[in-house]
């Protein structure tokens, strides 16, 4: 299981066991898993650019 699927799970665990009474918080929920799956997504946007331009400088 990689990473982000491993994130997308506990996403819907964490408000599970919340909505049993053991109050995590939603603030939880955003930093812990929010905040690096966005890390993810920008990596993965900015590595795209990068390697749209490069491959443009070379066959240009």
């Amino acid at each position: 299981m990689t990473i982000f699927n491993l994130e997308i799970v506990l996403i819907f665990i964490i408000p599970s066991i919340d909505m049993m009474g053991h109050y995590l918080g939603v603030w939880y929920v955003i930093v812990v898993f929010a905040v690096p799956l966005l890390t993810i997504e920008l990596f993965v946007v900015r590595l795209n650019k990068i390697k749209d331009e490069a491959s443009g400088i070379r066959t240009n």
